[in-house]
């Protein structure tokens, strides 16, 4: 997948899920290889595993700061684990340094 394309298919969205480039006849981890490769670059901000959004200079939308917390891509186990990885500021979300700082 090229940048391109990945604009055209999520530019009007805040967020959007790894699984939506996943449907179709694509390669899992090509898809996967390409993510990563944008994140470390700086045109995506990996939010959780599988959730990312546009960066700052690509976003038409800004996602709500607390939009992480109530990922509609989530699933809900019974029981609650604890998520690992990176903790994701409020900063690299908005752009914007956190209110009273």
């Amino acid at each position: 997948m090229k940048w391109d394309q990945l604009l055209a298919l999520v530019a009007e969205e805040p967020v959007f899920s790894s699984g939506l480039l996943l449907s179709g006849e694509v390669a899992e981890p090509q898809v996967r290889l390409q993510l990563s490769r944008w994140v470390k670059a700086g045109r995506l901000v990996q939010l959780r595993r599988g959730l990312y959004c546009l960066a700052p200079p690509w976003q038409k939308v800004a996602p709500h700061p607390f939009l992480r917390l109530q990922d509609p891509f989530r699933k809900r186990p019974g029981r609650r684990r604890r998520e690992r990885g990176k903790a994701v500021s409020y900063q690299q979300v908005t752009g914007q340094k956190p209110p009273g700082a």
